[in-house]
């Protein structure tokens, strides 16, 4: 296959099941063949309402559409023009036209095929500029509904698709298991004119801190007490604070700002309820196209091989590892989220990895609060670790938080020392009682912090050394990856 060949398939939708470039066949392909290409905003191309009737609704985070609006990167543009009715409504190219503004390509070429949308061989003419499309077998289905009748219209597309709705619903009805009766949502107020200074600085706060998204309310509750504002306009004394009050509004005000719109789902989350998604394909082409794509890519060369001690950090809460993964990332240097005190099994796995490395010494980097339990936890997991896991030679550091770096960044304190905890008496005589969370530390500044610890710890010579061979490496594998692909004849399009 030669580069060509790679650039003009790489930009082609018919393997990946939503719509193919080929804009059917027989006399359709023939007119629009004969049509002129004109350039069109996006905006002014309305997607085709049955479209998503008869096949999979279109998405921007589709791994189709973002694979095809890469392609069109590569591509300098859309290669095969969209075809739209009169009236600028989609008959072929939902999928060009979602990549296309994901890739910033904006006017596209189009051509006008002439027939208005509300004519009403429209369903049928969109049906056949489908036809070498890779298809579920319920597309499938109701593709037959509108073969079986030439003149089938949207409205019967709907039709058919109620019936088909209240079949399943009368099988679930007979199902034995028990219904549950949903009542009405609680609706929220609206963000108040007096709640605009809070809602402003959280907005703020969120914004300054995209790159670390998705936050915690706790991260969001730490920053905004570097320039606290008014819980209430027409109140000076509601000056936000570091109280349980003021995080239960913060809380409130995510949730509703959130639901307005104004601030992104994607930029706040709740690590503490984790879901699952199986991983799968609409169809085998799908597959054979992302496997071939990925063919021999992913090769990391292990940059730690040549260390004289294995390292590992740890830190004590899932809401601080964003900026911990990604101090950690460039260097491969594996990290583990405590949840507190690391538990039983969570300590074997650690001394089984440090086992794997095939080293002698063992250097922790850890993370915690810098509170009772956070000042001991290194200690405890370490001394486990050398008593109850034969681990001989394990050093461990506290990267943060620490007393000397609570008065250098000026931070607040989250609250006092709980008297309950068994270590408070040590602690306060110690320190005070005052304590101090992780999520303090602006995310930005934890992140410096780890890559600092990381380097200090590293044979930054022997690193880059495995760095340099990887780099050779990659190159030998781009080379064998073309000749795999040439065996194979390019199985799968476009890698």
């Amino acid at each position: 296959m030669t580069d060509e060949d790679d650039e003009v398939d790489a930009n082609d939708e018919c393997d990946e099941g939503e719509e193919s470039d080929d804009d059917g066949g027989g006399p359709a392909a023939a007119i629009v063949h004969s049509l002129a290409v004109e350039w069109a905003a996006l905006e002014g191309l309305t997607p085709a309402a049955v479209n998503d009737r008869l096949y999979r609704p279109v998405r921007d985070d589709d791994p189709g559409v973002v694979a095809l609006a890469e392609a069109m990167g590569r591509d300098g543009g859309v290669l095969e023009p969209i075809v739209v009715t009169l009236d600028r409504v989609v008959l072929s190219g939902h999928r060009r036209r979602a990549a296309a503004r994901l890739a910033g390509f904006d006017p596209v070429p189009v051509r006008v095929y002439p027939i208005w949308s509300a004519d009403p061989a429209f369903v049928r003419l969109l049906r056949t500029f489908n036809q070498q499309r890779v298809k579920t077998f319920d597309e499938q289905i109701r593709e037959a509904v509108i073969d079986a009748d030439p003149h089938t219209t949207a409205l019967e597309v709907e039709a058919y698709e109620a019936e088909r709705d209240a079949t399943y619903r009368r099988r679930v009805a007979a199902a034995d298991i028990a219904p549950i009766a949903v009542t009405a949502a609680r609706r929220r107020n609206d963000i108040s004119a007096a709640k605009r200074p809070m809602l402003d600085a959280v907005i703020r706060v969120v914004q300054e801190n995209r790159e670390y998204w998705p936050l915690s309310n706790r991260q969001v509750h730490y920053r905004l007490l570097n320039d606290p504002p008014l819980k209430h306009a027409r109140k000076p004394g509601s000056r936000y604070r570091n109280d349980l009050a003021s995080y239960k509004d913060l809380c409130d005000v995510l949730t509703r700002a959130r639901l307005a719109g104004v601030v992104p789902f994607d930029a706040i989350s709740d690590t503490t309820r984790p879901s699952t998604q199986w991983r799968s394909w609409g169809h085998a082409q799908a597959f054979v196209r992302e496997a071939t794509a990925k063919l021999l890519s992913g090769y990391a060369r292990d940059p730690l091989q040549s260390q004289p001690a294995y390292v590992e950090v740890l830190v004590e809460k899932l809401t601080a590892e964003t900026p911990v993964e990604r101090a950690a990332a460039p260097y491969l240097v594996p990290y583990c989220v405590g949840r507190g005190y690391p538990s039983l099994d969570a300590r074997y796995q650690l001394a089984e990895r440090f086992r794997a490395s095939g080293k002698r010494r063992f250097v922790l980097l850890v993370l915690s609060d810098f509170d009772p339990e956070g000042e001991n936890i290194a200690e405890t997991l370490c001394a486990s670790l050398r008593d109850e896991f034969d681990v001989p030679d394990i050093t461990p550091f506290k990267v943060a938080l620490t007393e000397d770096q609570v008065g250098r960044f000026g931070l607040v304190p989250s609250m006092e020392v709980k008297r309950s905890s068994s270590r408070a008496k040590g602690f306060v005589g110690k320190h005070g009682s005052q304590v101090y969370e992780l999520e303090a530390l602006p995310p930005a500044r934890l992140q410096q912090l780890v890559t600092d610890a990381i380097e200090s710890v590293l044979d930054l010579g022997a690193y880059r050394r495995e760095r340099a061979e990887e780099a050779r490496e990659l190159q030998e594998l781009v080379a064998r990856r073309r000749v795999l692909l040439d065996a194979v004849g390019g199985l799968g399009g476009g890698a």
